[in-house]
């Protein structure tokens, strides 16, 4: 039997925030078992999340996709206002569909992390995925209100 996580430890883990992990919990992405009142997470709980994790994302269009592709690029930032972020992912996403939506192998996702931070995921192809990752980053770097982080 290998070791259990507490939920504290697996954030940590994970990089995200508590908050996050109970999130993952009551939406059945996450499994583990309670000891004393505590949740506690096995190895095999924390690889399930991650393969699910990685294999379904939600994406903008409301539905889930499979990823299937060689090269994962992840942008954590974080932002000031929400109001800033939506205008900000409003501009990615209109990008994308414009320049790139066009193939199926071709994935951009967002996620919010919590109250500060947020991670964009492009997925795909080699070309796409440097070609999409080097643009987005520049316009990471244009804005005042959103800045690159690294995850909490």
């Amino acid at each position: 039997m290998g070791p259990y996580y507490s939920v504290n430890q697996l954030a940590e883990l994970l990089g995200v925030t508590t908050r996050s992990v109970r999130n993952y919990l009551r939406e059945g992405k996450l499994h583990g078992t309670k000891v004393g009142g505590k949740w506690r997470f096995s190895e095999e709980d924390l690889s399930d999340f991650l393969q699910f994790s990685f294999k379904t994302k939600p994406s903008f269009d409301g539905s889930d996709r499979l990823i299937e592709s060689a090269v994962v690029l992840k942008f954590y930032l974080q932002y000031e206002s929400l109001e800033s972020l939506h205008q900000f992912r409003d501009r990615m996403i209109s990008y994308h569909q414009d320049v790139y939506s066009n193939k199926e192998d071709r994935y951009f996702f967002y996620n919010v992390l919590d109250d500060e931070c947020v991670e964009f995921i492009i997925s795909g192809n080699f070309n796409y995925v440097q070609s999409f990752g080097a643009w987005f980053n520049e316009a990471v770097l244009k804005q005042t209100d959103i800045w690159l982080s690294t995850p909490k």
